[in-house]
């Protein structure tokens, strides 16, 4: 088993679970946070039936990106103190202000927790 852990925003949606599943069979560890706006449980228990020996390694936090202490809490789940590797970061709201307000936040949490590796997505080069 590995301390490798991974952070997934929105990860109890279509992609965000297949995105889990892939991840788990890489023996990565997965914290999911989603505040299951437009996305459902059953998607993650899937998931553990998918790759049932991983289920213990998928751990899910009930969220919001936007929100710094549901921030807190996901990254408060990676192993031994372990910090998180890297953020796949799918959670999306309508309207651009939203989504980006969300990834500064996430960005921010990020820095302050040293995780590993830096948050990308389609927006961030032009941070």
């Amino acid at each position: 088993m590995t301390d490798r852990t991974v952070l997934v925003t929105g990860g109890a949606g279509y992609i965000g679970s297949h995105t889990c599943v892939v991840l788990l069979e890489a023996g990565l560890r997965v914290i999911v946070l989603d505040n299951l706006d437009n996305s459902s449980l059953v998607a993650l228990e899937r998931v553990a039936e998918l790759v049932p020996a991983a289920a213990e390694r998928l751990v899910f936090v009930e969220g919001d990106l936007r929100e710094p202490h549901d921030l807190d809490r996901a990254f408060g789940h990676a192993a031994g103190g372990a910090r998180v590797e890297a953020v796949v970061a799918l959670r999306g709201v309508e309207g651009g202000r939203r989504i980006g307000r969300g990834a500064v936040a996430l960005l921010r949490q990020q820095r302050g927790r040293h995780a590993a590796a830096a948050v990308r997505d389609g927006t961030s080069r032009r941070a």
